[in-house]
């Protein structure tokens, strides 16, 4: 037991001393932290109000599309052509070209939207959002069917869960720490797992363990070196842990800050 615990004692402090785990160490946290405040900062410098033209050759959407904070919309009775030349000028962001079609089925894969930058996720959800409603109700509305009733008569089932001793559980919350705790497994796994073989290879290379081997037994050596790495990896986790916690309280505490500040002065 004592060998065993001197080749812990020897990979551990090997491990922490090279400079690689110390840069990454202190590298993990401030990435995480880049990421959040790059997050932060697109958000808030994607402020400019985009206009879309819309060219509704159908006359049915006219007005469907809501204005939002960020997106506005502008009904046109133009030719398509034309428009799209002068979208720029215009100060247009895109023109949305919804085409008369013989029936709604058809309507379904003629919307086109042109643009010179690519359009983000939420003008293409907002636009297919808007279309596929109205031409549910004008489906609706050709077969009959009142969209009021249906939307009376819809059912949205929640399903409680409680185990057997009738304490309540939640799915989501066990599914999504399943997903968590699997990745972490991956990733430790990926990580240093490669690390007990670069030791291996580097003590291989070396020829040191021919010398280790013959004062200690191969299980002995391999227990050692796995235990090791795995307390390397946990010392490793837990200072990501305690310094992201710093960093984000930190970067949260000056950019609300920040915030309050340019309120009190608006």
């Amino acid at each position: 037991m004592n060998k065993i615990l001197l080749v812990i004692q020897r990979e551990y402090l090997t491990r922490v001393k090279k400079k690689s785990f110390i840069i990454m160490t202190f590298l993990g946290p401030i990435l995480m932290s880049g990421i959040f405040v790059s997050v932060f900062l697109l958000d808030k410098v994607d402020i400019e109000i985009k206009t879309i033209g819309v060219v509704d050759n159908t006359h049915i959407f006219v007005n469907k599309f809501k204005d939002s904070d960020r997106i506005k919309f502008e009904y046109l009775n133009e030719d398509i052509n034309k428009v799209r030349d002068q979208s720029q000028s215009r100060g247009y962001f895109g023109v949305l070209l919804i085409p008369s079609t013989e029936n709604l089925s058809s309507l379904e894969k003629a919307v086109t939207f042109y643009s010179e930058s690519q359009p983000g996720f939420d003008i293409i959800s907002k636009i297919k959002f808007t279309i596929e409603k109205e031409i549910n109700t004008q489906k609706y509305i050709a077969a009959g069917i009142d969209e009021k009733k249906l939307t009376e008569i819809k059912t949205d089932v929640d399903i409680q869960t409680r185990d057997l001793e009738n304490k309540e559980t939640s799915t989501p919350l066990t599914t999504g720490l399943g997903f968590g705790a699997g990745l972490m497994i991956y990733l430790f796994i990926f990580i240093y797992g490669a690390m007990v073989m670069r030791g291996v290879l580097e003590e291989k290379t070396s020829r040191i363990v021919e010398v280790i081997i013959s004062s200690v037994k191969p299980f002995q050596l391999m227990m050692g070196k796995i235990i090791g790495v795995a307390l390397v990896g946990l010392t490793q986790f837990l200072l990501w842990v305690v310094l992201s916690s710093s960093v984000f309280f930190i970067l949260s505490s000056s950019l609300m800050a920040e915030s309050q500040t340019k309120k009190r002065q608006k």
